[in-house]
């Protein structure tokens, strides 16, 4: 939710509100290769290091990196969000330090850097086993070279938003919980083909417990793969406050998994319908 409010203080800030918003984006697969996922462990379940994952050699859909760029004027905003479960500052720190290495056209001071939270992804923190050296390398200077390529890639756009709910719970059984969804739609301002879709709902990807022995984005990998398919563009997920919000369910298979993310991309689709500018 941090994130999508700086995203809004700067789609809103006055001298930005009649400039010509500019929206690049790119992606990669940040998935292991059999030597590196060796000497990796998968994050998420248990106190650090009470339930170490390491050596899981199964990838069920493939880890990604997507770069989100936005400027306006001399002003710009950039994201990197990765199918992880968290990203400790030293990482932060070298990709934001790689990005000066390779361009002085970025802004890597506005540069965020977030995890979609997935508890089926790597361990970049460090805290249940951590990932090979020869990896994180690789992803440091992987996340630096998306960001600028999405940077090559922005064209000004038209940004529409909407908002919808999904059936979120919070696990201890209280009322308090945000089950909103909250959509920013970026559509090529000449051709109006959409360019990107901005996703934040609060809900951890744990319909995976920790008996799960593959590496996946969870119900993320569904709900990007189907708004993508139906609409077009590089869907990107940002998740919120999470607390304790989840999408109930006793089922932990990846087939749930699936249903759930195409049941909140499916919201979402619908949201699109009553967008406003």
């Amino acid at each position: 939710m941090k994130t999508f409010c700086i995203i809004f203080i700067f789609l809103l800030t006055p001298q930005l509100s009649f400039a010509a918003i500019k929206v690049g984006v790119w992606k990669e697969n940040i998935t292991p290769t059999s030597s590196e996922l060796s000497d990796s462990c998968m994050g998420g379940y248990g106190l650090p290091l009470t339930n170490p994952r390491c050596g899981v050699t199964e990838t069920h859909d493939y880890l990604s990196v997507r770069a989100l760029y936005m400027a306006s004027k001399k002003t710009q905003l950039s994201m990197l969000v990765f199918d992880t479960t968290g990203i400790g500052d030293s990482i932060i720190h070298d990709i934001r330090q790689r990005v000066n290495e390779l361009t002085d056209r970025l802004d890597a001071r506005n540069l965020v850097i977030v995890a979609t939270h997935t508890h089926a992804g790597l361990d970049y923190q460090g805290i249940w086993g951590g990932v090979d050296k020869e990896y994180r390398n690789r992803i440091v200077d992987m996340a630096a070279r998306s960001i600028i390529q999405a940077q090559s890639t922005a064209k000004v756009v038209k940004t529409f938003a909407a908002q919808t709910r999904v059936p979120v719970s919070n696990r201890r059984g209280w009322d308090v919980v945000d089950d909103s969804v909250t959509t920013l739609f970026f559509n090529n301002r000449k051709t109006n083909q959409p360019i990107a879709t901005l996703v934040n709902l609060s809900a951890h990807p744990t319909i995976l417990d920790g008996n799960n022995m593959q590496y996946s984005s969870d119900y993320i990998d569904s709900l990007r793969t189907n708004i993508e398919r139906n609409r077009g563009g590089m869907t990107i997920f940002v998740n919120g406050i999470l607390g304790d919000a989840q999408f109930n369910t006793s089922d932990r298979t990846f087939e749930k998994a699936e249903e759930i993310g195409n049941l909140a991309a499916n919201a979402i689709l619908e949201s699109e319908k009553e967008k406003k500018k």
